[in-house]
């Protein structure tokens, strides 16, 4: 088998350097997303442990209707941030994948077409010699058996 056609294959599918640059790039900006929600939503979250933690507390201590307010207030806020960073991750993510998606799109239909003839030419069958034995083996037998019977 001539492997010089399937390297040629290869090579015209692989990722040119800019290409790799360009998903190396995203990979970044997405990483950079996913930090930000992460550190909005771990923020959200310890502002709404300490709003649930004054509830304990005034649920334990009765210090007063204001207090009961300002923790409510405290682990609403809490929720807020935790969602206020989540939403916006889910908005920057989708911004930067709504700009680059048409480009890249037509980028890969043009660098990345199909060969015209996608079928390799007929190969032989892997099994086609063990049929041809079995075949002759068969005949051999018919005229063993012949022999044998005459």
């Amino acid at each position: 088998m001539n492997l010089e056609t399937v390297t040629k294959l290869v090579a015209r599918h692989t990722a040119s350097p800019e290409e790799a640059q360009r998903r190396i790039d995203k990979a970044q900006r997405d990483r950079e997303i996913v930090r930000r929600m992460f550190n909005w939503m771990a923020f959200g979250l310890i502002v709404m442990g300490v709003g649930c933690v004054m509830l304990v507390v005034n649920k334990t201590f009765d210090i007063g209707k204001i207090f009961k307010l300002f923790s409510t207030l405290t682990t609403l806020g809490g929720v807020a941030i935790a969602m206020g960073g989540l939403m916006s991750g889910m908005k920057r993510g989708t911004e930067l994948s709504g700009r680059s998606a048409p480009r890249e799109l037509v980028e890969k239909q043009s660098a990345k077409s199909l060969p015209t003839n996608p079928f390799p030419d007929a190969l032989p069958s892997v099994t086609e010699r063990t049929t041809q034995l079995i075949g002759s083996e068969v005949q051999k037998k018919i005229s063993s058996d012949l022999q044998l019977n005459s």
